[in-house]
């Protein structure tokens, strides 16, 4: 910053000519001076702001100088203030005390040399401005990465996608707002989807930016059909072309490729230097070995000359319930302690999936794992993060005729009504009554108009889905509702007032808000709700027979 003079000064001392000597020689010395008479007068003029410093005398009056910095920490903790006194310190006096209690007051004697007055003042000043600009500085880098991390944000794909053959869901969480893990995926062809998840070198801003510009990169390929026409080692020696081209002696990124087609239960993938995709089966946990010949190449942008070979990908035959999970090392680097040395040990990671792969009652249950996988991990302590951390799981749809799956984006109105329109179509053809659907869609549209408008901000809204699983539960309907949302605050237990009650008392208060909760329980014979690392999960159970 440019500054016109030596700084803006408040001078406060009850005597006139005090006022008028110093504020005399100051103005000599290139300060701008304002000087009051009382405390009320200081404070209404530091609360306009814009001053560096503040001379004040100790006594004044019915309020002394240290009754009038108490008032003036309230609204600036750091504006320097400098004590005058021709007062000595004394065994009863203790006026050095007093002064010192405050990092950012200082003392000189009334009778001071000009010289060292202007001294202590200009080293007030100076440091009171490095300290403002330090401040503005790192506002200003915090602006400008959470820009960066909305620019990020709208590169990633859904963070959750669910239609007819193939589902993932994705946790992906930056070490410090913005990351260099990035996650797409593209449809190559009815039944194959390719899957990339790169952990680009370094960290902070600069691995996001390569990150950025990596993803911008995967985008224009894949709208030219480049990425789907491509076989996993062809993809990996396109990014490694990029990286090398654009970002050479910058960074590298480990990763993988992955194309798999569930319809064939067939997975081909390029593993370069990455970690190695698990493979688990859905009925049991179990963690099956898709690489025993260690197949593999170095990270992509590493090293000049390097050729990604169809010899090195994996090719495997999956079975009928497999999921399949990619991850950054950030996820498994995690650690209990803040030293970053005591990880979780891989046959715990390894265990910790497999439970909670076994625990899954359907498609969107097992979509949540990565969310609850990180739920579970911090419960056990391990939550000093040392990289980006990213957990994608992949799987076979299993939405058929007596299950209904399907995600939708929140961004438009009309793509919930679109949602809402199909799950009802659904019920009807399993022969649900008339009342039971009714009852279904205006359950559907409480709900999700009620993270439209309440659970998310426009800039969420324009990436975010909600995940939608019906399916019969004994003589009801179970809809299994999950979102990103805001956290809920309601009381959904059996003992929570019945909803009659909250929406009598919402209607004597004339109440805009709030109500929509309160009608999903009068809708529902039960409802449930789960909150794992930022995902919701509701349980609504409609009653069949009433």
């Amino acid at each position: 910053m440019i500054y016109e003079n030596e700084g803006r000064v408040l001078l406060l001392d009850d005597e006139r000519l005090v006022r008028f000597t110093i504020s005399a020689w100051l103005k000599a010395s290139h300060f701008e001076v304002t000087a009051v008479a009382s405390a009320e007068e200081a404070l209404a003029e530091l609360k306009k702001g814009g001053y560096d410093a503040v001379l004040s005398d100790v006594m004044l009056g019915v309020v002394d100088g240290f009754m009038f910095r108490d008032t003036v920490r309230g609204f600036n903790k750091n504006i320097p203030i400098i004590f005058l006194t021709a007062l000595v310190n004394s065994p009863t006096n203790r006026l050095l005390e007093k002064v010192t209690a405050d990092v950012n007051s200082y003392y000189a004697a009334k009778n001071s040399r000009r010289e060292y007055l202007l001294g202590r003042l200009r080293q007030a000043i100076a440091a009171y401005r490095a300290e403002r600009e330090s401040t503005a500085l790192k506002s200003a880098m915090v602006k400008n990465l959470n820009i960066a991390a909305r620019v990020q944000n709208a590169l990633l794909p859904q963070i959750m996608r669910y239609d007819a053959n193939v589902f993932y869901s994705v946790f992906w969480r930056p070490q410090a707002v913005v990351s260099g893990d990035l996650f797409c995926w593209f449809p190559q062809s009815d039944d194959s989807v390719v899957f990339i998840l790169g952990d680009i070198a370094g960290h902070g801003t600069p691995a996001a930016l390569a990150m950025t510009a990596v993803m911008a990169h995967l985008k224009s390929l894949s709208e030219s059909g480049g990425v789907r026409a491509h076989k996993p080692h062809q993809i990996c020696q396109e990014i490694d072309g990029y990286l090398r081209s654009n970002l050479r002696d910058i960074t590298y990124m480990a990763g993988t490729v992955v194309v798999v087609n569930f319809r064939k239960r067939l997975v081909r993938y390029m593993n370069a230097g990455g970690l190695e995709p698990l493979c688990v089966r859905r009925s049991d946990g179990a963690y099956l070995e898709l690489n025993p010949e260690k197949r593999g190449g170095v990270p992509m942008g590493l090293v000049d000359g390097t050729v990604y070979s169809e010899d090195d990908v994996v090719e495997a035959d999956l079975p009928e319930d497999a999921l399949l999970c990619l991850y950054s090392d950030g996820f498994v680097d995690l650690t209990t302690d803040l030293q970053g040395e005591n990880r979780m040990p891989r046959d715990m990671f390894l265990e910790v999936v497999g439970e909670l792969v076994r625990g899954a009652s359907g498609t969107s249950d097992i979509g949540s794992i990565p969310y609850r996988l990180a739920s579970v991990m911090k419960d056990m302590g391990y939550v000093h993060a040392q990289d980006d951390e990213t957990f994608c799981i992949i799987g076979a749809s299993l939405a058929n005729e007596a299950r209904f799956v399907s995600s939708v984006p929140l961004k438009e109105a009309q793509s919930v009504n679109e949602l809402i329109d199909r799950a009802s179509q659904w019920a009807l053809a399993r022969e649900y009554s008339d009342d039971v659907v009714a009852r279904l869609e205006l359950l559907l549209s409480e709900h999700l108009e009620n993270i439209r408008k309440h659970g998310l901000d426009d800039d969420e809204l324009s990436r975010e889905v909600a995940v939608l699983e019906m399916r019969p539960a004994g003589d009801n309907l179970e809809i299994l509702a999950w979102d990103r949302g805001e956290a809920y605050e309601g009381d959904f237990s059996e003992f929570a007032p019945h909803p009659d009650l909250t929406l009598d008392v919402q209607n004597d208060n004339m109440a805009t808000s709030g109500r929509g909760l309160a009608i999903v329980r009068k809708i529902c014979r039960r409802v449930s709700y789960d909150r794992f690392e930022g995902l919701n999960k509701f349980t609504f159970t409609l009653g069949v027979w009433e």
